[in-house]
């Protein structure tokens, strides 16, 4: 169970015995009584007096802990007080060192990442303080919380990996329908070449020009036909070889995807859901690629949808004012300290803008063409969880 934090308690006003004495005096505490449906009801106590009844003795109010309660805020989930707690670690790191330059120029030296940056390293650091903040003592339930913010990371990663392949697979689908479509348009020269040939004799056509015709016609079929007939059995398997990789890999996806419910995966423009404020929003590369590095000399091709950047989500800064854009706020790493960052999104199509509000947008997109991918779902994680601890357990 995780360290939940109760209102603080009132004390409880005592009074003297002579104030009981003057209130025992003055009312009687409500009883109650049975209704014809079986329910408790408040039976009216007249006041202590003469032997002679009051018909207008005054009745007695009570205040149910019901009452009490209805008008008390409902306590917050487990995953509520979890992001609170993530935000909370995210903030108290802003403008602070948690990993310095010399450790990231080692990362990159003994991994060969030369664009390896630290938002990861920030994130995954956000996650096991404040799981470990959270959870206290239960060191196992908050080793699976964090274990589980990567899981959920990586599998969406592999989805996307697989439906990259998938459309590199496609592209070797298509290259070899093109060659089926080409092989058959020459088949359907020759065929009508072979059709002519046949046509029947021609008035004044001798009779050894009709036979050499036919003949012609018939090694047509037979050899140049048939090759041709050949080589389109040959692409057509190799095109439901490359197909069958396509199907492969779009099933593993979807299937990846459907497990991994508490990844909130975005496509088309940004609807009317929003991350709350503490869970991790993830962006992407965007269209169907482009360079990335950190620097010249580092630059690689990053396929579309491919992980750009992880980052805490802090809360919509400015919303909508007709612009077209939203800013939000988050906190991350990238650098050797904790920052926070303003971004613009583009609500039509989830791109993404650094910079401060009021910078003149550029229409195509940021230098880097990063755009919204989705983020983590806290109250799912926590479902996952359990989902896996519970397997665990059998």
């Amino acid at each position: 169970m995780g360290t939940f934090k109760s209102p603080e308690r009132q004390p409880v006003q005592r009074v003297s015995q002579q104030d009981d004495a003057q209130l025992a005096k003055s009312a009687n505490p409500p009883s109650f009584a049975l209704d014809a449906s079986g329910q408790q009801s408040p039976v009216q106590r007249q006041e202590a007096g003469p032997a002679v009844e009051s018909k207008d003795a005054p009745q007695v109010e009570t205040n149910t802990s019901t009452e009490q309660e209805a008008n008390q805020p409902a306590p917050k989930s487990e995953g509520e007080l979890l992001r609170d707690t993530i935000l909370e670690q995210a903030e108290s790191w802003v403008n602070k060192e948690f990993i310095s330059q010399g450790e990231i120029d080692k990362v990159r030296l003994e991994t060969g990442l030369k664009n390896y940056t630290t938002c990861i390293e920030f994130a995954g650091k956000m996650m096991r303080e404040g799981t470990k903040e959270f959870y206290g003592k239960e060191w196992k339930k908050a080793a699976a919380t964090s274990q589980m913010m990567i899981q959920i990371k990586s599998q969406w990663e592999l989805a996307v990996g697989a439906r990259n392949q998938a459309g590199m697979f496609q592209k070797s689908v298509e290259l070899f329908e093109a060659g089926i479509e080409r092989i058959e348009g020459q088949k359907g020269t020759v065929e009508a070449d072979i059709a002519n040939l046949r046509a029947a004799q021609e008035e004044g056509e001798s009779d050894l020009a009709f036979k050499q015709r036919l003949k012609r016609a018939d090694l047509l079929e037979k050899h140049t036909v048939g090759a041709l007939n050949s080589v389109i059995r040959m692409l057509n398997g190799q095109k439901a070889k490359f197909q069958k990789k396509v199907d492969g890999n779009m099933e593993k996806a979807d299937e990846m995807d459907a497990n991994n419910h508490a990844m909130v995966k975005l496509e088309g423009p940004l609807g009317e859901k929003r991350p709350n404020p503490g869970e991790y929003i993830i962006m992407a590369q965007a269209g169907k690629g482009d360079k990335y590095g950190v620097n010249k000399d580092s630059q690689v091709f990053l396929a579309g949808g491919s992980f750009k950047h992880i980052a805490v989500f802090g809360g919509v800064a400015k919303p909508d004012d007709g612009s077209g854009y939203e800013v939000w706020r988050t906190i991350d790493g990238g650098g050797t300290k904790g920052k926070e960052t303003l971004l613009r999104v583009r609500l039509s199509d989830r791109m993404i803008f650094h910079g401060q509000v009021g910078a003149k947008l550029p229409d195509a997109g940021s230098a880097s063409g990063s755009q919204l991918a989705g983020w983590i779902d806290m109250e799912k994680l926590v479902e996952m969880r359990d989902e896996k601890m519970a397997k665990g357990k059998k």
